[in-house]
């Protein structure tokens, strides 16, 4: 059972995303589906290789097939920040308030 805290990022998570990566995407935001250039590559990709998509229970995953790693928005935060758990949850929850 998920913590009332863990709903309440699930229920944001594309708001984290689009902090991250809006800037990534032609129109400013995140556009679920639609891949981009892989944002933990320092290079510019020829053929986009990461994309945001809604899970099964509603939340939005990450999916970089560069290099296979795909997940929720707290290892998303983890890769980006370089950080642990517990910070990733105190970045997010900076975000979504």
């Amino acid at each position: 059972m998920r913590s009332k805290q863990t709903e309440k990022i699930l229920l944001n998570s594309l708001r984290v995303y689009e902090h991250f990566l809006a800037a990534h995407y032609s129109y400013g935001r995140v556009i679920p589906g639609k891949n981009i250039s892989n944002p933990f590559s320092s290079a510019k990709q020829q053929t986009p290789s990461f994309n945001v998509y809604k899970g099964s229970d509603g939340s939005y995953m990450f999916n970089d097939y560069a290099t296979g790693d795909q997940g929720s928005v707290f290892v998303f935060v983890m890769r980006m920040k370089k950080t642990t758990y517990q910070n990733a949850v105190k970045i997010i929850n900076q975000i979504i308030q």
